[in-house]
């Protein structure tokens, strides 16, 4: 059971914009490659690079 809960929280942390590095933090994984199987989640990530990318 504990680990059903440790999944929906990085679930919902990824789907919520929390930084994939701030995930792996909060939940004490030692390497980013245990927290990259969330990334998928970020779906609107991208988003805020566009206006970044538009700047003149």
């Amino acid at each position: 059971m504990p680990h059903v809960l440790r999944h929906t929280c990085a679930s919902r942390l990824v789907q919520g914009g929390i930084d994939i590095r701030r995930v792996q933090t909060w939940l004490g994984h030692q390497t980013l490659t245990m927290t990259m199987r969330y990334a998928h989640l970020a779906t609107n990530d991208l988003d805020v690079c566009v206006p970044i990318l538009e700047r003149r």
